[in-house]
């Protein structure tokens, strides 16, 4: 079992002056001392805007302040990027920074920003599945002279230098509550990060399917690994935990969760929109008080006892690999997610450690964790 820990990109005004900067990178680089295995950069659903940060950037700058913890993209919208070269070329280098720490969650980007950027979303997944084979090839030492592909044509492509180094680029899928997306991955072998803020059951539908779609692939695939992303708030007692978070939450789910749901046609099949209609009545944005939300597990929040408690209750019922937890959501202060970070570290983490395993030994999964 391996825990990451999630950070969204800061706006430009938030780290306008030195000291706040230096404010947010040491909150950033407080994650590998605290124990931590990885730290998850994403942007949130409205912040693709140049008044945040980019992702790239910051964890750019994370691979020279940081040593050992994995540097993970999470969300990165693959089809709206361009040329898949381009992208390898940036991707690679950031990789090298890094020293192979990097991981790189690709999905499908929200649907409106398909009509923004002029993409067709018709073309989203099979944009997404050439992206990802082009990007195979490269990370495995091809030289490609020639491109044709749904997004993008090229040719007479600069011939890669047999000198450069080669560090293997590990890619991620990050759910939208698509099955395409989960077949794609086992298909590919790859990692699959669900579809979050959603009720428990529906995770654990989700992760069965990847499951399922993965022993399809025959005895000689290797499955990915499976990552759940859960928003997580420690405190003194629970109800300070709920005082000091449950207004940070709200705002969350009402302010940048809701173009999750927003979804053109074409973006996914027939049946998985339906399937996505039928969920909306049990993702964070229709929930509310503190019951619904413990019970679903769209949060962990309240005391240490509590917090562990329903993580070990969660995370057996789930059998994930990796937990992404959320402990910092937009708009709150680096003082606050750094309280919620130490106590989380300090008195849930090294017990999770001892009930689960060490980040080598067997997930709950059953898989040999990486």
């Amino acid at each position: 079992m391996k825990f990451y820990s999630v950070h969204p990109c800061p706006t430009l005004a938030a780290i306008g002056r030195p000291p706040d900067r230096e404010t947010w990178l040491n909150l950033l680089e407080l994650v590998e001392p605290l124990g931590f295995d990885g730290i998850a950069l994403t942007d949130s659903p409205l912040s693709a805007t140049p008044s945040r940060m980019s992702p790239a950037i910051l964890a750019a700058i994370l691979a020279r302040r940081t040593k050992q913890v994995k540097l993970m993209l999470q969300g990165t919208p693959l089809p709206l990027l361009g040329s898949p070269h381009d992208m390898a070329r940036d991707l690679m280098t950031l990789n090298l920074l890094a020293e192979g720490r990097l991981i790189v969650g690709f999905g499908l980007g929200r649907g409106t920003d398909y009509a923004t950027r002029g993409v067709n979303p018709n073309d989203a997944l099979a944009m997404l599945a050439e992206g990802l084979e082009e990007l195979e090839r490269i990370n495995q030492g091809h030289t490609l002279q020639s491109y044709r592909g749904t997004s993008e044509n090229a040719r007479n492509l600069p011939p890669a230098s047999a000198a450069e180094p080669a560090l293997p680029l590990e890619c991620w899928i990050s759910g939208n509550g698509s099955r395409e997306l989960i077949e794609l991955a086992a298909a590919r072998g790859l990692s699959y990060a669900g579809f979050p803020h959603v009720h428990q059951d529906l995770c654990h539908n989700q992760f069965k399917w990847f499951r399922t779609a993965c022993k399809k692939q025959g005895p000689t695939s290797a499955p990915g690994h499976i990552a759940w992303q859960v928003p997580v708030y420690v405190a003194e007692d629970d109800d300070r935990a709920w005082a000091e978070f449950e207004p940070v939450l709200s705002r969350f789910a009402h302010s940048h969760l809701q173009p999750a749901l927003d979804v053109p046609p074409g973006y996914m099949s027939i049946t998985d929109k339906a399937r996505l209609v039928k969920m909306k009545p049990k993702f964070l944005t229709h929930v509310l008080g503190r019951e619904a939300l413990s019970e679903g597990g769209y949060a962990i929040v309240g005391s240490p006892e509590s917090v562990r408690s329903q993580l070990q209750r969660l995370l057996e019922k789930l059998q994930i690999d990796i937990l992404l937890g959320m402990f910092h959501l937009p708009e709150m202060p680096p003082e606050q997610c750094q309280r919620n970070l130490q106590r989380f570290a300090q008195d849930v983490l090294p017990e999770l450690r001892a009930h689960f395993g060490s980040p080598d030994t067997t997930s709950p999964s059953g898989q040999q964790t990486t």
